[in-house]
This record gives C-alpha cells, structure tokens and sequence, in this order.
C-alpha cells in the first residue's frame, strides 16, 4: 500500500478494523468503508482541481496582472503544484481501488447470504 493509503487509513480510523479482519466483516461494513473511500476520492479530485488551477496561474505569471509575480518563486510554485497533482492523482487511484475491492467483497457477501 502507498503512503497515501498507510495515511489515509490511519486518519480513517480504518487501521483496527483492517487488521486481519476483512473476511470477518459483514457486508455493512464493506459497503461504509467503500462509501468512506470514495468520499476521500471526491475530496482528493477536488484537491488536483484547485492544485491544476493553482499551476496555470503560476504558468502564466508573465501575463499581466500576474506580472508582479517573482520569476524563481513562480517556476518553484509550478513545481509544487505539479508534484502535489501527481501524488494527489496516484492516492485517488489506489483509494479507487480499495473502494471497489470493498464493494466487491459486499458483493459476495451478500450473493452468498442469498437463499440458494
């Protein structure tokens, strides 16, 4: 798992309930982690929206009214806000990911409850 996820679990609160137990979990709680997951996916997408409008500002720091801005402090922000897209797009990957896994799981759980 990546940084993001470690994370992402810890500030959760997911960590305990993950810990070797996610056979043991019905499939509620599947579908509320999946649902928590997706809601940090929204929140991440939402961060690289605001991080992308960031980057096109700096890029354009020659225009006016941008032209004020310092040339090195502006190529350092460029940099910033291309790194902070990048690791922002690969965590909504994998929190996608575990979503989905959380569902596919519910998901058999549930058929396996059905009446055969």
């Amino acid at each position: 798992a990546s940084s993001a996820v470690v994370l992402f679990f810890l500030w959760s609160g997911f960590a305990p309930i993950l810990q070797g137990q996610e056979g043991t979990l019905p499939a509620e709680d599947h579908l509320a982690i999946a649902a928590r997951y997706r809601k940090e996916v929204a929140e991440t997408r939402e961060a690289i929206k605001r991080h992308q409008i960031a980057l096109e500002v700096y890029r354009r720091g020659t225009e006016k009214p941008y032209t004020a801005m310092n040339p090195q402090g502006r190529k350092q922000m460029v940099q910033h806000c291309e790194r902070v897209i990048a690791y922002y797009t690969d965590a909504a990957k994998e929190l996608d990911a575990m979503a989905a896994e959380h569902e596919a799981i519910a998901k058999q759980d549930q058929e396996r409850s059905l009446p055969q």
